[in-house]
């Protein structure tokens, strides 16, 4: 009896995804943008609404945000902010700074090192993830190459 009272619950999850299940439609990259022959290129995606499986309900658009770059980072060097992945005050040299386009682009020139990336958002900077080494929103650049990086803001999304 147990297989079957399975198969049914099993039926009825399934059927609520295959009417009307919008998914989680990504925008484009912008790959076909990059001007630059060394440094950062990359898009600002912001998530908002429920990305939990079967049957994501959430929405994915690219964003205009103030991108900056700064040494590399860790949690020691940075003031916690309203949230875990918000900071006050990053105390690291930064490098600089630009803003994505309405398609979620940006690219800035670098020279080659190991940086960390913020996002300016309600006036704190925005952590995207940990690296290996628990450095914040880590990206290497190196010498003649152009390093690609996705920015997704999720704090409004679960997953």
């Amino acid at each position: 009896m147990f297989p079957i009272v399975s198969m049914l619950l099993a039926s009825i999850f399934m059927a609520g995804c295959d009417k009307g299940c919008p998914g989680d439609s990504r925008p484009r990259r912008n790959a076909a943008e990059v001007t630059i022959t060394q440094g950062l290129w990359g898009d600002v995606w912001f998530f908002e609404g429920d990305f939990m499986p079967t049957c994501p309900q959430g929405h994915v658009r690219a964003v205009s945000r103030e991108v900056v770059v700064f040494e590399s980072t860790t949690l020691e060097d940075a003031t916690p902010g309203s949230t875990p992945e918000f900071f006050s005050e990053i105390h690291k040299q930064e490098i600089a700074r630009t803003t994505s386009d309405r398609t979620g682009f940006f690219q800035v020139e670098l020279p080659p090192g190991n940086y960390s990336v913020f996002i300016v958002e309600n006036d704190e900077y925005y952590m995207c993830y940990f690296g290996d080494d628990m450095s914040l929103t880590p990206v290497t650049v190196i010498s003649g190459e152009v390093t690609d990086v996705l920015l997704n803001i999720t704090y409004l999304s679960s997953s």
